[in-house]
């Protein structure tokens, strides 16, 4: 019996794969390369341009990708460019290996130019300072950064790179991408999508309905706000009809089976010349069942190995006073009785906004005297919903 995965670390490691001479094109043999890792792959095409060719979920044996879409969509200066891609799909219901010899590149689009391979980096230094579950920082994986060219006579000096992480034992695949301005003047970044994905449908209904169920797939990132939950807060993802799939069950060929990752706004940022602008990441990831249950476990699995710092369980206190001398006596039994935090809480009379030297003064002494019993302090407020 195979062993679970979720139960017994799977000793496969997260590698790039190369395959030379994979797919016969009109323009030569072209190369395919794939991220792995045991659990799911994904797989480029990289003449005559770029693509995302296969999408797997290696738990089931499942396809997730129905036809090729762009690596991403810009609109720079008010102009729109696809990132990579193929065009010339005969039916984007499903995606034949022999299409690909026949697909083209969009000569609108920016041109694949080379590739990269590596290790996961930390997106950013994290230093364990309490107790957490003893996973490694950055979490182990592979990665694989596409570069791309713009289209001949346009946007001089503009450089594109994909960048796509896989990691150890977990069906998860991170993606973002980076705009560097290598010409002599500044440019607008209007808009982007970060993912463009034609994924199989998890259901076919005819008729118009109120409600779908989309691809057993999920996909958020780290630009999240504005809510408890990881689905309310989720401002990133979007899943949409696609008109060119003509031959889908819905009549009104409203099924939702295209993820786009976009910002909500913008970001309408300048690039100045020398700059360079990195989107949000994507993380796409894949369950092996529908199981309630089991995806809220696969869903933990994923945060506990992103964010391992969300395993920190600290002892807190929250105290409603912040007279000095009942902070002092709050202080002294924590570190009596094995507390590691004070939080002024609402109603501590606790003012953030009052910057007046006294008042830093008066809070910088609590602070001291916490940190010299080896308590941190803090305090707590909702700045967005006061007067200020």
């Amino acid at each position: 019996m195979k062993a679970d995965w979720l139960v017994q670390p799977t000793t496969v490691r997260a590698e790039v794969k190369t395959i030379a001479g994979a797919t016969a094109t009109s323009t030569g043999t072209s190369r395919e390369i794939a991220l792995e890792n045991g659990l799911i792959r994904r797989t480029f095409q990289l003449a005559p341009n770029a693509a995302t060719v296969g999408f797997d979920n290696l738990m089931t044996g499942a396809p997730l990708l129905r036809a090729v879409e762009p690596e991403a969509s810009l609109e720079i200066d008010g102009r729109r460019f696809a990132v990579g891609g193929l065009v010339g799909q005969p039916d984007r219901a499903y995606l034949l290996p022999e299409w690909l010899a026949t697909m083209r590149s969009d000569p609108t689009a920016f041109q694949f130019t080379g590739y990269e391979t590596g290790q996961t980096v930390a997106p950013f230094p994290w230093k364990r300072v309490r107790h957490a579950a003893d996973l490694p920082w950055p979490p182990p994986g592979a990665s694989l950064t596409l570069h791309f060219a713009p289209p001949v006579g346009t946007l001089q000096g503009i450089a594109v790179s994909v960048h796509y992480e896989i990691y150890d034992g977990l069906p998860l695949i991170a993606k973002w991408v980076s705009i560097e301005n290598g010409g002599a003047k500044s440019v607008r970044l209007n808009h982007f999508t970060a993912e463009s994905l034609a994924a199989v449908e998890a259901e076919s209904i005819v008729d118009a309905t109120d409600s779908w169920t989309p691809p057993n797939i999920e996909v958020l990132s780290d630009y999240a706000f504005g809510g408890g939950t990881a689905r309310n807060s989720n401002h990133t993802t979007h899943w949409e009809t696609d008109p060119d799939y003509t031959t889908q069950v819905s009549y009104a060929l409203k099924t939702p089976v295209l993820l786009a990752s976009r910002p909500p706004l913008g970001p309408d940022m300048q690039i100045e010349p020398g700059g360079r602008f990195d989107t949000f990441r994507t993380y796409e990831l894949v369950y092996d069942s529908t199981e309630r249950e089991r995806k809220g476990l696969i869903l933990r699995r994923m945060y506990r190995t992103l964010a391992p710092w969300a395993t920190e369980n600290p002892l807190m206190l929250h105290l409603t006073s912040v007279d000095p001398k009942v902070a002092r006596t709050a202080i002294d039994q924590c570190a009596e009785t094995g507390f590691e935090m004070v939080i002024l809480s609402f109603g501590s009379g606790l003012n953030m906004e009052d910057t007046s030297p006294a008042n830093i003064a008066r809070f910088k002494a609590l602070a001291d005297y916490a940190h010299g019993k080896g308590i941190q302090i803090g305090g707590y407020s909702l700045l967005a919903s006061r007067s200020i």
